[in-house]
């Protein structure tokens, strides 16, 4: 008898976009990352195609098993090769971040995306996004037509399922938990090398996390599109992080500014530097003064016995490195991530004084352990949770 020849699976294309991937900032990296590892470790053989306009960056990290392929596309300067991609495509992700805002400009690019993938009768989900307060009438049509045309719309919070649902889609919604949260391998090696170099090895100092974000009133040449802040809330932040400073040096901790993104304009060193310098105890301070890879943040938070942070996965990576987050509260997205990992008790308000930094201060120190075990607790039902986009939606497509 002949044996059949068992003919190769073609390996799906898949095309992931809507993440900040192509920045410094690890929050944009580990979405990219977190998504790719559960397609990864559930697709035997991946096509993967990711959209960026700085892909020199995403390959600075990404990493790409060997029985899978991937490619980087600048969707501005291979407007044909993009089209062919959506064209061929077995699935579209739209994966993380908050693209989902008030701009003509990517409003119009989003529509274009999706109305070829629709053309085409292939299939775009929706994975875990956050989303603004989206005013413009036109821009508003635009997203009820891409939110209404996916096969599955998930969000990140509360906040952004209202304003999804205030467009008037058909399909409601549902909120899942931060793919970050499903972070798996953390870069524990690089984490102690970073330690070596900048923490004094002689004093083992009891280290505390400070990961500020640089605030600006205007956003030209900015690579963001967060609300622009004014002088007084930018000089607010400064106060909370001063006095923060100022008050575990005082109980004998070593304040250790860990930033999430090191990309100007948006460059966390920047803030971090006018905080040093404004106090007289500057030598006892520690900068990492050098870019944070993704998989390392979790293992350097680890080293620390708190965090004060002004970055969603400042937080997350805080909470998976199992040091307490204290959460600089400005945007609503900072209350929801704290919400889902159950410690919204965390969050400084910003409308508070800067001195009521030190009550936070002091119930995490205080209750610590009671902390800890809270969050370890809840880590193993949240990395569930964050797959859930794929093994609810997504795995049924590549049986």
């Amino acid at each position: 008898m002949v044996r059949k020849i068992k003919k190769p699976v073609k390996a799906p294309r898949i095309v992931i976009w809507g993440g900040w991937y192509g920045s410094r900032n690890v929050g944009d990296r580990l979405l990219l990352i977190t998504i790719a590892d559960i397609l990864f470790e559930n697709i035997d053989k991946i096509d993967l195609s990711i959209l960026s306009a700085k892909p020199e960056f995403v390959r600075e990290y990404f990493v790409c098993p060997n029985n899978s392929t991937y490619q980087i596309i600048k969707p501005k300067y291979n407007f044909l090769k993009l089209l062919y991609l959506l064209a061929t495509c077995d699935l579209l992700i739209f994966g993380g971040g908050a693209p989902f805002y008030d701009e003509y400009e990517h409003a119009i690019e989003m529509i274009i995306i999706f109305l070829t993938v629709k053309l085409f009768k292939n299939p775009y989900f929706l994975w875990c996004n956050t989303s603004y307060e989206i005013r413009r009438p036109i821009i508003r049509a635009i997203y009820k037509n891409i939110v209404d045309g996916a096969m599955k719309v998930t969000c990140r919070d509360q906040y952004t399922y209202n304003i999804f649902s205030g467009l008037g889609i058909v399909h409601e919604p549902e909120i899942v938990k931060d793919p970050v949260f499903s972070l798996k391998k953390y870069d524990q090696a690089d984490a102690e090398r970073i330690i070596h170099k900048y923490v004094p090895k002689l004093d083992h100092p009891t280290l505390f996390a400070l990961t500020p974000r640089t605030l600006r009133t205007k956003n030209a040449e900015a690579q963001t599109h967060y609300n622009e802040k004014t002088i007084e809330e930018i000089q607010h932040q400064f106060e909370v992080y001063s006095i923060a400073m100022d008050w575990l040096l005082d109980k004998g901790y070593t304040p250790i500014f860990i930033p999430m993104n090191t990309y100007f304009p948006d460059d966390d060193r920047i803030i971090a530097k006018k905080i040093i310098e404004g106090s007289k105890k500057g030598k006892d301070i520690i900068l990492i003064d050098e870019i944070v890879m993704p998989r390392t943040a979790p293992a350097l938070y680890s080293y620390c016995k708190g965090s004060l942070v002004s970055r969603v996965h400042g937080s997350v990576t805080s909470f998976l490195g199992n040091c307490a987050p204290i959460m600089y509260g400005f945007e609503k997205k900072h209350i929801g991530i704290m919400e889902s990992m159950g410690i919204a008790n965390l969050v400084f308000d910003v409308h508070s004084k800067p001195e009521a930094i030190i009550d936070l201060l002091q119930y995490v120190e205080n209750d610590r352990q009671k902390i800890q075990e809270l969050m370890n607790n809840t880590k193993n039902e949240l990395a569930i949770k964050a797959r859930i986009p794929y093994t609810n939606y997504l795995a049924s497509l590549f049986l």
